[in-house]
């Protein structure tokens, strides 16, 4: 499986302002394996380009794996 997203927020403030928004772009690739012959099991790797508009530093790349479904 593959997926890419985007995501966008703003919280724990009482003004809206655009500048502090955080946001991300990235994507997946996920595996479905079997381990032992009986065990199901979802593997998952992405990347994503974060932005923190709190900070003045440029985009970053966070990596991630993950065993399970999200949800």
């Amino acid at each position: 499986h593959a997926a890419a997203f985007a995501d966008a927020g703003h919280v724990w403030d009482t003004r809206f302002r655009v500048r502090d928004t955080r946001a991300a772009i990235g994507f997946e690739a996920s595996l479905d394996l079997v381990a032992g012959y009986v065990l199901p099991l979802t593997v998952t790797s992405g990347v994503a380009w974060t932005r923190d508009g709190t900070t003045n530093r440029s985009p970053a790349a966070r990596y991630y794996v993950r065993f399970g479904r999200a949800f």
